[in-house]
């Protein structure tokens, strides 16, 4: 392989230097991405290596790949805000029903789990937030509400 970098599979680093030229300009919207082929023969990668790379791009929503047209650069997704510290019914309902006294809310991020990836229409390597929602009443918790949010496409405010 070319020049990338060893600590990481060969896929994943050809997907970073095309997605590098998309956020750089250097591929406009609209514009087709290096075939696997030629990406084959550029890059010094194999053929299905280049096709991974391509695959990362179109599930992180940076591109639409078609098969006779090749696989074109897609507008950036747009970003859905989730202000963590505002009412949420859901959660102001279901306290009610549990006889809550209070709920705590955490976030973390992982990698998308493959049922996730088929649910929310996005590749394997798109990472999510998972906002959950605990209602406890004194030391005991009740119930969890747990939310699967795509982080490419999700901003979280927090309080």
């Amino acid at each position: 392989m070319g020049h990338f970098d060893a600590d990481i599979p060969a896929y994943a680093s050809v997907a970073r230097m095309l997605r590098d030229r998309i956020l750089a300009g250097e591929y406009a919207i609209g514009d087709r991405l290096p075939s696997a082929a030629e990406l084959e023969a550029t890059e010094e990668v194999s053929r299905e290596t280049a096709r991974r790379a391509l695959r990362v791009l179109v599930g992180e929503g940076l591109a639409r790949g078609h098969s006779s047209r090749g696989t074109r650069v897609l507008p950036p997704p747009r970003k859905r805000i989730v202000d963590m510290s505002a009412p949420d019914p859901e959660v102001e309902r279901r306290q009610a029903e549990l006889g809550a006294d209070r709920v705590v809310r955490k976030v973390s991020a992982r990698r998308a789990r493959p049922e996730e990836q088929v649910t929310l229409g996005i590749g394997e390597q798109v990472w999510v937030f998972v906002v959950s929602v605990e209602f406890w009443v004194g030391e005991e918790r009740l119930d969890t509400l747990e939310r699967v949010l795509p982080a490419d496409s999700t901003v979280l405010e927090l309080p």
